[in-house]
């Protein structure tokens, strides 16, 4: 038992020193380029002010969206704006870089390092100062816009949805993980990830949970993940669901796909190191 949790903390310490690491990293190039990359955060913002606007417009000429009011929905955006600052560090800083890394056969040098490679992949560019810099003003102009007091929150249904919001980040991000992956078998340009990207793009951060029938709620939480870290965890946080039978169907998700993960990996591993050979 002992020699077991040995190892889990030693994995732990691990990670931590690579997360670590990371960002005292990245935190060296960005500030090397500080002034690179200012058109993100004009485009994010826009993007905000005129989703912003958008909201404002349909409201005046309905009351509720789903069963969701104007300050609700505005929240629903919050939230989602929160998901896509994680999705575009993690995701697309790191993730979407797989393929580079297999053809240009980069990942050989990162195989022959004592570290977890998959988790390695996955926070080697942290760009924090990119993800505070482009963040705050959409961030903030959306919590100043929200009538808080419209909404009514409760301790329990806010622990539970915003840890059903982090098991929906983890989730997805084994998901694009898994997306990527096809590149060890078919070569660059394979990725699904694209399609996976369309998906997001008209189910995430635009309709409320309820706003799905059944099915297509079962389809997005269990075998597409992608409304877990944003509608499922605001629906939960707003009172609107039922917050035990939500967490324990994240956490099914987030396990599964963190199971596939491994195991895809490892095989893609072994297709690489047989197309090495």
């Amino acid at each position: 038992m002992k020699k077991t949790i040995d190892k889990i903390a030693e994995e732990i310490r691990i990670r931590w020193i690579l997360f670590t690491s990371s960002v005292k990293y990245t935190l060296q190039l960005d500030t090397a380029y500080l002034v690179d990359g200012w058109s993100n955060l004009i485009s994010t913002t826009f993007y905000t002010i005129t989703f912003i606007l958008f909201i404002k417009i349909l409201y005046t000429n309905i009351n509720t969206f789903a069963g969701y009011s104007e300050s609700q929905t505005l929240f629903l955006t919050l939230i989602g704006q929160i998901n896509f600052y994680f999705y575009w560090v993690f995701i697309y800083g790191n993730l979407g870089q797989i393929g580079d890394l297999v053809t240009s056969g980069e990942l050989d040098l990162i195989l022959t390092k004592p570290v977890p490679a998959d988790f390695y992949i996955s926070v080697r560019h942290m760009k924090l100062i990119m993800l505070i810099r482009d963040s705050i003003a959409p961030t903030v102009s959306l919590s100043l816009i929200i009538n808080w007091s419209a909404l009514e929150f409760e301790f329990f249904g806010f622990f539970v949805g915003a840890t059903v919001l982090v098991l929906g980040m983890l989730t997805i991000q084994s998901l694009y993980f898994i997306a990527y992956l096809p590149v060890f078998w078919l070569g660059r340009g394979s990725s699904p990830a694209e399609s996976l990207e369309n998906i997001r793009h008209y189910t995430h951060d635009i309709i409320p949970f309820e706003g799905f029938s059944k099915p297509i709620q079962i389809i997005f939480t269990l075998f597409i993940p992608m409304l877990i870290d944003t509608a499922l965890a605001t629906s939960i946080i707003l009172g609107k669901i039922r917050p035990i039978p939500s967490l324990l169907l994240s956490l099914i998700a987030f396990i599964t796909f963190t199971i596939i993960k491994k195991l895809l990996w490892r095989e893609a591993l072994k297709a690489y190191s047989s197309a090495s050979s």
